[in-house]
């Protein structure tokens, strides 16, 4: 299952999944340095950072907002 990272309250990171629901981590389970729009997979127990992930969503959201101001 693949988290997105909303937000991030205190030592809580607010994670929507693939379906679009909510879930609350605490900050201590995610990898270090975890910061909002990151993709995060949970695999053999914990999660881990899925760089390729994060990247092609981050692409294809600012090809949207290129698109929105042309």
């Amino acid at each position: 299952m693949i988290y997105i990272i909303d937000r991030i309250e205190g030592n809580t990171a607010v994670c929507e999944d693939e379906n679009g629901n909510f879930i609350e981590i605490d900050i201590l389970s995610l990898p270090d340095n975890i910061k909002e729009g990151d993709c995060v997979k949970f695999e053999n127990s914990k999660y881990i950072l899925d760089e390729k992930y994060t990247e092609e969503r981050r692409k294809n959201i600012r090809k949207k907002m290129n698109n929105l101001w042309k």
